[in-house]
């Protein structure tokens, strides 16, 4: 008897502020001879429905935008729009205190949105990864890490109302939320970063709090809300003309 090699397909992509995940599986068999199928145009004929089906979702119109977002250091339009995002569902959708959200810029996985219309391919694109939305609770000293870090990488996206002035050397001189410190803090990061990554390895044991919402969700459900896309660069992270030591 020869064997069967079995097909399974993700195809069917749901697009709702619940979760934008794939939701369904097709099996499908067909025969193979030692290691060859038996037919590559059968296989192209069974793909090519489901590719075309794809293909449409992932152009819905979600949004528009009048400018290009970008994905910049040290502060750029891409990253504050995904940092809103993040903030405001949060606070709107979830009715959730927190004080500030940061993002890590290597998790933006383009350069950059055109201008135009914003399709669901977009925040896909932007956010291929299955991360979730968690609130991270800590106190000054630990923020203040997370601020290392920030400044070590040369910038990370960060919502409105934060303020880090960096020297020409990336040495923290200043920062605020709304103008102000506090000693503890709710921080809006993904689970990526909450379970240690890149470099957050103080945070590994905070308390935390899962939202149980993909990030790119988030962000598909922000574009709609907004319909028209706005980030501006606001003074977020700023360098000094001169050196911390200076």
């Amino acid at each position: 008897m020869r064997p069967i090699l079995w097909l399974v397909l993700f195809i069917s992509i749901v697009s709702c502020e619940s979760s934008t995940r794939i939701s369904s599986i097709e099996n499908k068999s067909l025969k193979v001879k030692g290691n060859e199928i038996s037919s590559k145009s059968e296989i192209e004929s069974f793909l090519n429905p489901y590719r075309k089906e794809l293909a449409r979702k992932m152009n819905d119109t979600l949004a528009y935008s009048e400018q290009e977002l970008t994905k910049k250091k040290i502060e750029s339009t891409l990253g504050n729009w995904v940092a809103d995002g993040m903030l405001w569902y949060t606070k709107i959708k979830l009715n959730k205190e927190a004080d500030i959200a940061i993002y890590n810029s290597g998790g933006l996985r383009i350069k950059s949105i055109p201008s135009g219309p914003i399709l669901l391919k977009h925040i896909f694109e932007l956010m291929p990864f299955e991360n979730e939305m968690v609130i991270i609770d800590i106190d000054s000293n630990d923020f203040k890490i997370i601020l290392e870090r920030i400044a070590e990488k040369g910038g990370w996206p960060v919502s409105k109302g934060f303020h880090l002035q960096l020297s020409l050397d990336n040495k923290i001189l200043d920062w605020s939320i709304n103008g102000t410190r506090k000693l503890y803090y709710k921080v809006i990061v993904s689970d990526y970063i909450a379970t240690g990554g890149d470099g957050m390895n103080n945070l590994i044991n905070k308390p935390r709090t899962s939202l149980n919402v993909l990030i790119r969700d988030v962000l598909i459900s922000y574009a709609k809300d907004q319909k028209k896309l706005t980030a501006n660069i606001e003074g977020r992270i700023v360098k000094d003309k001169v050196n911390a030591d200076e």
